[in-house]
């Protein structure tokens, strides 16, 4: 199984997929198409693999910009931020 981490704002490397059990899920295929539509003017999908790849969206630079974007989305609808974002112990 691959692990993917992302940067929190606390500071901590978190398994994005170990979070997004967490997630609004609504909120999180928002950020996901938001992302496609913010580089892909061409109609490509970002998360094929083979075309990301070849275009430099690797998996990493991916699900780092669909995490800060959800985390956005999150502070908004909720009024508060992502746990797994903020807090330095999450999943310790």
């Amino acid at each position: 199984m691959f692990h993917t981490y992302v940067k929190a704002s606390s500071g901590r490397q978190i398994d994005i997929d170990r979070a997004r059990y967490l997630m609004d899920d609504a909120l999180f295929d928002a950020a996901h198409r938001d992302l496609i539509k913010k580089i892909s003017p061409n109609g490509f999908n970002p998360f094929d693999e083979a075309t990301a790849t070849r275009c430099g969206y690797d998996r990493q630079w991916r699900a780092t910009r669909v995490w800060h974007h959800y985390c956005r989305l999150h502070k908004a609808k909720y009024g508060e931020p992502f746990e797994p974002d903020v807090n330095p112990e999450w999943d310790i």
